[in-house]
């Protein structure tokens, strides 16, 4: 069976400027790991650069929530329809996120009230392979999601860094207060259909630091479904309906303002924090949308 390992993060000299990157204090449990690595050894395997080739930059994006036992229920239905995305010889990845808003939260308050377009604004670090982008997500009026990258030397915290023609194109419009706001960290599954234009991410071990305190959301991970299209016929969405599992609208960056900034306006997201609660309990039941 392979073995899953969590890497250390890579040490790479950063400027002076920088903060460190915050260690993470709550990994997931070894059992969890364990479990984790059972179900991914069947799974065939692809690399990055493959997968890539096929990019799903502007896509239909679709989230869901789900236990940890509803997890390892899925992979263990998935891996004849699915190949896993193996890096650096590790089919789990570890992520490094730092997002930005502005100092009124705007970014925030857009995706909280349901405003049609919509931005997410993060540097990202990839700690296997030591690669980091900053990337900025638009959410569109015709609900597809449109990623720019770009490739920086180090996790940036100052947007004011980067060219000119890249930002103007991200986001025409970005306001002139945009500050760091919210470490995450994490660990990915990414899973690729054998034959149609979708892939499958599955987040877990997540937890977001500020303001050097940590906020873990154990038992938990969150999967993504990026397609070209938005199409329910495709083992992925046929295996959750089984499970009777329906979309959430979730943002691990809005999640985590509301864990880390609770004086904040979070109304309509008390939904979500139910269902948090019900499936860290062990309640796996969920309606079907």
């Amino acid at each position: 069976m392979e073995a899953i390992l969590i890497p250390q993060t890579n040490h790479r000299p950063r400027p002076a400027i920088l903060p460190a990157i915050p260690e993470l204090q709550h990994p997931p449990s070894r059992h969890a790991l364990q479990s984790l690595a059972q179900r991914l050894a069947g799974f065939s395997t692809i690399a990055l650069a493959d997968m890539e080739r096929a990019s799903l930059q502007t896509r239909e994006d679709t989230k869901f929530m789900l236990g940890e036992s509803t997890l390892f229920n899925l992979l263990d239905r998935l891996e004849d329809s699915y190949r896993i995305l193996c890096h650096c010889g590790s089919r789990v990845q570890p992520y490094h996120t730092l997002y930005f808003d502005t100092s009124d939260l705007q970014m925030y308050h857009a995706h909280h009230r349901g405003a049609a377009v919509r931005y997410k604004v993060r540097s990202r670090e990839y700690v296997l392979s030591g690669l980091t982008m900053f990337e900025v997500k638009q959410k569109t009026l015709k609900g597809q999601t449109v990623k720019h990258r770009l490739q920086t030397p180090y996790i940036l915290t100052d947007p004011r860094a980067l060219p000119h023609d890249f930002i103007n194109k991200a986001y025409p419009d970005v306001p002139d207060d945009l500050r760091p706001a919210l470490w995450n960290r994490f660990w990915r599954v990414t899973l690729v259909n054998l034959v149609a234009p979708e892939r499958v991410t599955l987040d877990f071990g997540l937890s977001f630091l500020q303001d050097g305190l940590t906020f873990p959301v154990p038992g938990i991970a969150i999967a993504e479904v990026k397609q070209r299209q938005r199409s329910r016929n495709t083992p992925f969405w046929r295996h959750l309906h089984d499970l009777s599992i329906g979309p959430s609208p979730i943002s691990k960056y809005c999640l985590g303002v509301t864990f880390t900034r609770p004086w904040v306006k979070q109304n309509n997201f008390k939904p979500l924090h139910r269902k948090l609660q019900r499936l860290t309990q062990g309640d796996h039941h969920e309606r079907v949308h």
